[in-house]
């Protein structure tokens, strides 16, 4: 029940999840939630693992910008739909044997219209394609007669001038964020610092000159994500010493559910210190929330992405994903 959840996969794009519905942002949070949980509690063939996706925060704050009354209020509301989730896992009695994890995909940056960047002043514009959005631009030479290392002499001096507040990287040199080799990425990458942005979202301003973007840096701690787990194979009331990084929940959630890993970037040991070493998995493989008040949570520091699990995932836009124990 998220973006994409009803498009085939795999070498013959003929593999879709055992139940699914096709995301529709008009459904109502509550049709979503009863749908996920008859379908954990189906008696012939119970789900073990869930997904939902809820599109807000991230549509306020990318209209408003972070610090907006209107933003804070649709977070105040994204909060009130995980506490409906919680309740309903309650009320059909699954709550103690579901692993929840509330999860986002990433953070938000407010920019305004003092801090755009207008990159078409830099370089001969006919010289070049640029594709992408804020805060990330690709750039490709037209053809092959422009020099590239020239157009990247003109960027860097741009780059370098009063209050032009982005980097200019050739492509082999984006290696800390694994964009480097893929034939899709252009040979010179534009990354803007948190709280500017290109001349692309001039358009998108509101009112007040603001606006919210993502995908800078991922380092930076305005782009962490959200990140809290409960349910019987998570420690409770722990809080990780550091971040957790989402790659690692691909190892994480197979671990719970039994089953192998598919190829990742993840590390089932940069995590497995958030699990119960009291309860076995299905088949063992070889930021705090005020709101819940639940002291069972596991929430790590530094961060801002939601987990819960057995294995229900919960994505504010962002995830959230279920994984249920079948232990008889």
């Amino acid at each position: 029940m998220w973006a994409g959840s009803s498009t085939p996969y795999g070498v013959d794009y003929d593999i879709l999840p055992s139940r699914y519905m096709a995301y529709n942002s008009s459904i109502p949070w509550s049709q979503r939630v009863n749908e996920v949980i008859s379908w954990m509690t189906d008696e012939e063939k119970p789900i073990n693992l869930a997904f939902l996706y809820f599109n807000e925060p991230d549509s306020q704050g990318h209209r408003d910008g972070t610090d907006d009354e209107n933003t804070l209020q649709v977070i105040r509301e994204s909060d009130a739909r995980a506490g409906e989730l919680m309740t309903k896992l309650k009320e059909t009695g699954i709550y103690d044997s579901v692993n929840l994890l509330i999860v986002s995909d990433h953070g938000m940056q407010t920019v305004s219209n003092e801090t755009i960047i207008d990159t078409t002043l830099m370089a001969d514009t006919s010289q070049y394609n640029n594709s992408g959005g804020s805060p990330v631009y690709q750039i490709w030479p037209q053809d092959e007669s422009v020099n590239v290392e020239e157009l990247l002499a003109a960027f860097r001096k741009g780059s370098t001038d009063e209050n032009r507040n982005f980097r200019v990287y050739k492509k082999e040199e984006m290696g800390f964020v694994n964009f480097t080799s893929n034939r899709r990425i252009a040979p010179l990458i534009l990354l803007a610092q948190p709280g500017y942005a290109f001349e692309d979202v001039e358009d998108n301003l509101n009112a007040f000159g603001q606006y919210g973007v993502h995908g800078y840096d991922s380092r930076f701690p305005s782009m962490h994500a959200f990140f809290v787990a409960r349910g019987p194979n998570f420690k409770k009331g722990y809080v990780s010493p550091s971040p957790i990084s989402n790659l690692d929940l691909v190892p994480l959630i197979s671990e719970i559910i039994g089953i192998p890993p598919p190829p990742n970037n993840g590390s089932l040991e940069n995590i497995s210190h958030l699990l119960n070493t009291d309860i076995e998995t299905s088949e063992p493989t070889s930021g705090t929330s005020d709101s819940t008040e639940d002291p069972n949570l596991t929430t790590p520091t530094g961060s801002s992405a939601y987990s819960v699990a057995p294995v229900v995932s919960l994505i504010l836009c962002s995830l959230v994903a279920y994984c249920l124990n079948f232990n008889g």
